[in-house]
């Protein structure tokens, strides 16, 4: 396993390549358009102060900064600060953000302070991962949410690395529902639903290309499979009311 050094230190050396490197294919894009998508539909409306943990490139900030009133987001790596920051046009955005480079472990905030917190992408690349959710769910307010992604245990991504023995670049949790339950189990509400089903998973971006094949592929992620999510889909996408 990674530790925590190990994990600031690989994202602060792809910290200017990042977007290139996740969302140069079609495949890349298609899922994170997904995920971005989720994120804005599940955030409160009207929030004055919203927290982004793992803010990275800017990849979901540049979207989320034009909802939320104020943003405060952070990251481990001050390199992806600085690449997020650079990336925030036009500039009365930057007004509305504030950065904060702290570990998502031990947050810096009073309890209940923020309207929403979100994390994409983030939480399944924490040593210790439990401890950063309990501490996202201690600053946001009563009766709102906790947003994140994780990927499903038994879903594409996870069987595929396990048949495979693929070995990730940097640290990569595999979580099921039954965890997630216990880890949130004094909440008010737990919402899971999924994204990125095996076909898009595995989808070249030779078929990816044709745009009756993007169509089919994002109505398929519409569908709903009940318990059949664990095991069509690769990631969860979860929303904690406290």
């Amino acid at each position: 396993m990674k530790g925590k050094n190990e994990v600031i230190e690989y994202y602060s050396s792809i910290s200017k390549s990042y977007e290139r490197i996740r969302l140069g294919s079609i495949q890349g894009k298609m899922i994170s358009d997904l995920q971005i998508n989720w994120f804005v539909k599940n955030l409160e409306n009207a929030n004055p102060l919203c927290l982004e943990v793992g803010c990275g490139s800017g990849r979901i900030t540049r979207v989320i900064v034009r909802k939320a009133k104020y943003l405060t987001a952070i990251d481990g790596s001050i390199k992806m600060i600085k690449v997020n920051k650079n990336s925030m046009k036009p500039n009365q955005l930057k007004s509305r953000i504030e950065y904060v480079l702290c570990d998502a472990s031990h947050l810096p905030f009073r309890s209940e302070c923020f309207g929403s917190v979100l994390g994409a992408r983030t939480f399944w690349h924490i040593p210790g991962y439990i401890e950063a959710l309990t501490e996202a769910l201690r600053v946001v307010k009563t009766s709102n949410s906790v947003l994140f992604d994780f990927p499903c245990l038994w879903g594409p991504f996870s069987l595929y690395s396990k048949c495979f023995r693929i070995k990730h670049e940097v640290l990569t949790e595999f979580i099921n529902r039954e965890t997630i339950k216990l880890i949130f189990r004094k909440s008010k509400c737990i919402v899971i639903g999924s994204n990125t089903s095996w076909i898009l998973f595995f989808a070249p971006d030779k078929i990816l290309k044709r745009k009756i094949m993007r169509r089919l592929i994002s109505q398929f992620e519409k569908l709903g499979y009940g318990w059949l999510k664990d095991l069509l889909f690769s990631y969860y996408l979860i929303k904690v009311i406290k």
